[in-house]
């Protein structure tokens, strides 16, 4: 299971409009991490999570700017192809979120992978304000207008931080 420093809880969801995919949260719920640690990266940049402690890092830091959590395997032939797409879409954000990718075959990040049930690759999701955003999740490789709608809405993301949410 988690260690007991990372707690999982549902929240209630911000919701966009345009992006319909898989999911295994309801379009009306959020995973919530709450944990305290240090995760500092340059913004932009594509770093790797080790383990269960640098996961829950990433919820203090996702209050910084959203978090692309890109799940794969280096067998995997889309995540191959997805990653220099999302290492482009990074690098052009101008800090408007960070990707963080997350190897589902490493035993350090196993209570990670099975709490979230994540079972194809890629599996994209968005970590916002120590959220992990349910209907941010895309299952399988995006096409470019998909991936870039995605995008889009992460940059909405930042841009509403510190608003208030409707009730």
């Amino acid at each position: 299971g988690l260690p007991a420093s990372l707690t999982l809880r549902f929240c209630p969801a911000w919701s966009s409009p345009h992006l319909q995919p898989k999911q295994h949260f309801s379009a009306r719920q959020k995973l919530c991490l709450h944990g305290s640690s240090s995760y500092s990266t340059s913004a932009g940049a594509i770093k790797d999570v080790k383990d269960v402690k640098d996961f829950q890092a990433l919820a203090e830091d996702s209050k910084k700017s959203p978090i692309i959590l890109d799940f794969y395997a280096d067998w995997c032939g889309p995540c191959k192809q997805l990653s220099p797409k999302l290492e482009k879409a990074a690098q052009t954000s101008q800090g408007a979120f960070q990707v963080r990718k997350v190897d589902v075959e490493s035993p350090a990040l196993a209570p990670i992978v099975q709490h979230l049930k994540i079972q194809s690759l890629p599996t994209l999701m968005v970590l916002h304000d120590g959220q992990i955003v349910a209907n941010s999740i895309i299952i399988g490789l995006p096409d470019d207008q998909k991936l870039a709608a995605y995008v889009d809405m992460i940059r909405g993301l930042k841009k509403g931080a510190g608003e208030g949410e409707e009730g």
